[in-house]
């Protein structure tokens, strides 16, 4: 699958680098690097990690930009995560916000 070959090239370039979460001094950079984590638990199936990540990392760090289509779509991965594992209260209040941060984007404020 394409998207493991890529993970495999992001993870040699963290390893090589030395890069965590706590690495970058820049604000874009550090996002980056927590996407690509995120994306790579969401992509091995390891889902509690992935949902901590997002929850507890991600969304605040994307929040600080008020990066809404991000937000939107992070939220909708875990809407469908939490769908697939029978979490439908979760399910629902995910998708919810992840349809409040969409709706942010066409909102002129």
């Amino acid at each position: 699958e394409e998207a493991t070959v890529w993970q495999k090239k992001g993870l040699a370039i963290v390893a090589e680098k030395n890069l965590s979460i706590d690495s970058p001094t820049n604000h874009a950079f550090k996002e980056a690097i927590i996407e690509f984590m995120c994306l790579s638990h969401y992509l091995n199936e390891e889902f509690e990690e992935f949902e901590n990540l997002v929850i507890s990392t991600f969304i605040p760090s994307l929040n600080v930009n008020n990066n809404f289509y991000e937000i939107g779509y992070y939220y909708g991965l875990l809407g469908n995560l939490y769908y697939n594992q029978g979490r439908y209260k979760d399910s629902s209040s995910a998708f919810n916000n992840s349809r409040l941060a969409y709706k942010n984007i066409i909102t002129i404020k």
